[in-house]
């Protein structure tokens, strides 16, 4: 179980997306925010391990961490 958790942004929606190492988004969605907060358990049951990286993207601002699933 993966859990981002954003504070702090500038805008009401933007995109969650989750890339691999190789450059293939593995899960793309929509977000909500709500008074500048996101918050999502995202389940990487499946995923192979190894780096990913994680993005948070709205029309102000892209907020991007690497994340190691083992």
């Amino acid at each position: 179980m993966l859990f981002i958790n954003a504070s702090n942004l500038k805008s009401k929606t933007g995109k969650l997306m989750v890339y691999d190492m190789q450059g293939k988004i593995i899960h793309s969605e929509p977000l909500r925010l709500q008074n500048g907060y996101y918050t999502k358990d995202l389940s990487m049951i499946g995923r192979a391990e190894g780096v990913y990286l994680v993005v948070v993207e709205t029309e102000q601002e892209r907020l991007v961490k690497k994340v190691l699933i083992d």
